[in-house]
C-alpha cells in the first residue's frame, strides 16, 4: 500500500488517505479505499508518469487483475474532481499506451491580475474567467426593494463584460494552401468566364437578328 496516510492538499482539495475522504468548501467525497490508493500513488510520483504496472506493483501488490479496475478508479477519480469547476482540481492526464500522470495544477487558472496569465512550467498563456466579470449584487434595490433570485441572475448575466484591448493576445496565423488544387480551380474559373462570354455573344447575336426581323 503507498505510504502516504498524512493529509495533503491537491489545489483547492484536501485530502485525508486515513479516512479515504476527499474535502472541499466544507463538502466531503468518501472514495473507495483502493481508489484513495490509486490518488496516493499518483500523488507520491506527481507530475511522473506512473504506468500500469507502477499501480498494479505499488496498489495491487502484484495480483492479478484486468486493465478495468484501473480504468475504473482512474474514472472515479476524475468523476469527484468534477464536482467543483475545473480550476479548483489537478489534472488527472492519461498518457496514452503509458499510463497516468498526475499534474498538482489545474488546467487553467483564474486571472486576478495582468502578470498572472503566464503559466509557470512551460511559458504559454492560458486564460479562465476573471474574477470581476459579474459585479456583487446587492439583496437591496435602490429603492429599498428586496430582489428575487431570478433577479439576482439576471443582473449577473447583465454585468459581463468585454475584454479590453490589453486583455487581448495578437494570434498570427498561417495558411497553407494547396498548389495543384488552387490550379484546378482557377482553371475552372477561366472556363467558366470563357462559357459566360460565348453565352453572351450569343444572345447578343440572336437579340440583333430579331431586330432586323422586326424592321425588314
Amino acid at each position: 500500500m503507498p505510504h502516504t496516510e498524512r493529509c495533503f492538499n491537491l489545489v483547492d482539495w484536501q485530502v485525508d488517505p486515513a479516512l479515504n475522504r476527499l474535502t472541499i468548501d466544507n463538502q466531503s467525497y468518501d472514495l473507495e479505499p483502493r481508489v484513495m490508493q490509486v490518488l496516493v500513488c499518483l500523488y507520491e510520483h506527481a507530475e511522473e508518469l506512473v504506468s500500469k504496472d507502477d499501480l498494479l506493483g505499488e496498489v495491487w501488490h502484484g495480483v492479478s487483475i484486468t486493465d478495468d479496475a484501473i480504468y475504473c478508479s482512474i474514472s472515479k477519480l476524475r468523476k469527484t474532481f468534477r464536482q467543483v469547476e475545473e480550476h479548483r482540481s489537478p489534472q488527472l492526464k492519461t498518457i496514452t499506451r503509458q499510463g497516468y500522470m498526475l499534474c498538482l495544477e489545474p488546467a487553467y487558472s483564474i486571472l486576478q491580475g495582468d502578470n498572472e496569465l503566464r503559466n509557470k512550467s512551460n511559458g504559454h498563456f492560458q486564460y479562465g474567467r476573471r474574477h470581476d466579470d459579474r459585479a456583487p449584487i446587492s439583496h437591496n434595490g435602490t429603492n429599498g426593494h428586496s430582489f428575487s433570485i431570478s433577479d439576482e441572475i439576471k443582473s449577473e448575466k447583465k454585468a459581463k463584460r468585454l475584454a479590453s484591448p490589453a486583455e487581448l493576445k495578437t494570434i498570427n496565423l498561417r495558411i497553407f494552401v494547396d498548389k495543384q488544387k488552387a490550379g484546378d480551380y482557377q482553371d475552372t474559373v477561366n472556363k467558366h468566364k470563357k462559357l459566360k462570354l460565348v453565352l453572351l455573344i450569343l444572345l447578343s447575336l440572336l437579340l440583333v437578328q430579331s431586330i432586323i426581323i422586326v424592321f425588314s
